[in-house]
């Protein structure tokens, strides 16, 4: 059992350090795109990278505020929602409700409802 529980502690920093390795370099890199059709570029190749699910989230979502700042609310919507749909078979975390938010504030931009600002909520 503490084996178990051992190996499971130390796959868990991997994926932490992998993640916060990658995360880092990924930022570094999106940063320095200087025009949309680069980030569109660093966008459609980012699947063929090699990185973990939740490496490839975070991913999406610096790509996603990348995206806001250029304006292009759809286009950081589809972001924010591909690193929603990495991240939640992972359960709860920090990194999916902060990707949950900013969809649905780019939800918000692209529709002016306040109904339609958190779809993921719950329902009344």
């Amino acid at each position: 059992m503490a084996i178990k529980y051992r190996s499971c502690i130390l796959t868990i920093l991997c994926l932490l350090s992998a993640m916060n390795t990658s995360g880092n370099e990924l930022s570094a890199e999106i940063n320095l795109l200087a025009d949309q059709n680069s980030l569109a570029v660093f966008e459609t190749n980012l699947d063929s990278r090699n990185l973990n699910p939740i490496g490839l989230a975070e991913g999406y979502a610096l790509i996603g505020a990348r995206w806001e700042a250029f304006e292009r609310q759809e286009n950081a919507h589809a972001s924010y929602s591909r690193s929603v749909s990495l991240l939640e078979p992972f359960g709860a975390s920090p990194e999916l409700i902060q990707a949950l938010i900013d969809r649905s504030y780019m939800q918000y931009l692209l529709t002016g409802s306040t109904e339609d600002y958190c779809p993921d909520g719950p329902d009344d």
